[in-house]
């Protein structure tokens, strides 16, 4: 009977323990369920308060808070004065000028462009006296004393900040034709609103959408903090011109005249003669002797080069000179020969 007893409270003792152990389980298990869910509400209140709008944020965070940083006038997107909305660490909107901004040192300087941008239009430099500006065009430094600039190619500005020179942005100016953009990659503070092709609406991110495809190009964006809106239309053309050489063999050589054809209305072309620099003259015929090439270079800014080479012959005129050079000799053997027959002795 003793025996029977200690089994039973051995049992009652062993599923105590065991109610306890599950009890604590199951209360570190809501517990860790509590915590998690506190911190998804944390994350997803820090997504609200980012994204309050229900659209992309544009301006500066605290690298420490995370929150939004707030100007000196209580606006918030890093708005330091009322005139001044800033985009990135290194531009901002200037409203009254109705220009972008880029502080070097001490100084300013302002566009009519947002560092990145594509446009069809002139664009507009203004740089404070004393401050020394380079404009470089695809790559290559180019004079430039202020105002606007036209010339279609890729841009980069740098002026002097401090003791270093410094880039500022760039820019890229296209014509309605072009096959020198492939893509358009929404400069910072930017997102893209809509985008066809042909009319047809295309496949596009808020910071991205690719051209790569021949065709008509809408591109419309916006800058949300300043809410102003633009529009990018032009026509992506990649393919190079197909002038012929008619004359030419597939060596790469002529033995007589070359005439260009296939020279479209926009097409300009020019032509080196042994690496110097040769124009022709109310033709497209090519005459002389040497080594030569044709560049041809389309409306949207294709190249295409033709190196041949004109042998040594004899054109008409030079026939000409020939046939006059051999009758002159001929006429000088007849002369001398007259005379040595006709010699008399006296």
């Amino acid at each position: 009977m003793h025996k029977i007893k200690h089994e039973e409270v051995h049992k009652s003792m062993h599923k105590t323990v065991s109610d306890r152990l599950r009890q604590t389980k199951r209360r570190f298990e809501l517990q860790l369920a509590v915590g998690m869910l506190t911190v998804a509400c944390g994350i997803a209140g820090h997504i609200v308060c980012v994204r309050a709008t229900g659209s992309d944020y544009y301006g500066q965070l605290d690298s420490f808070t995370g929150e939004r940083i707030v100007g000196d006038d209580g606006n918030l997107g890093m708005q330091t004065a009322s005139n001044s909305i800033w985009l990135s660490d290194t531009m901002y909107y200037d409203l009254e000028k109705r220009m972008f901004a880029y502080p070097a040192g001490t100084s300013t300087i302002y566009a009519s462009v947002a560092d990145g941008m594509i446009v069809r239009d002139r664009v507009t430099i203004s740089q404070p006296d004393g401050l020394p500006v380079s404009v470089y065009l695809n790559g290559e430094e180019i004079e430039y004393g202020g105002g606007e600039l036209s010339e279609r190619g890729s841009y980069a500005v740098q002026a002097m900040d401090g003791e270093q020179m410094k880039q500022l942005f760039t820019f890229t100016i296209v014509g309605a034709r072009t096959g020198q953009i492939l893509n358009y990659s929404m400069p910072e503070g930017f997102r893209i609103t809509a985008a066809t092709r042909n009319g047809d609406t295309i496949n596009w991110s808020r910071k991205f959408v690719d051209m790569s495809q021949e065709g008509d190009y809408r591109v419309d964006y916006e800058c949300p903090l300043t809410q102003i809106s633009y529009s990018l239309n032009v026509t992506i053309d990649t393919t190079p011109p197909a002038l012929v050489m008619v004359g030419v063999d597939e060596e790469g050589k002529a033995r007589g005249p070359v005439t260009i054809t296939g020279k479209e209305e926009y097409d300009t072309i020019s032509i080196t003669k042994d690496g110097e620099p040769f124009k022709l003259i109310m033709s497209h015929t090519l005459t002389q002797s040497g080594r030569y090439v044709v560049t041809a270079v389309d409306e949207a800014g294709n190249i295409s080069t033709y190196p041949f080479t004109i042998m040594i012959y004899l054109d008409r005129n030079g026939w000409i000179f020939l046939l006059l050079f051999i009758a002159v000799i001929f006429g000088i053997i007849a002369y001398i020969h007259y005379h040595r027959t006709h010699l008399k002795i006296r």
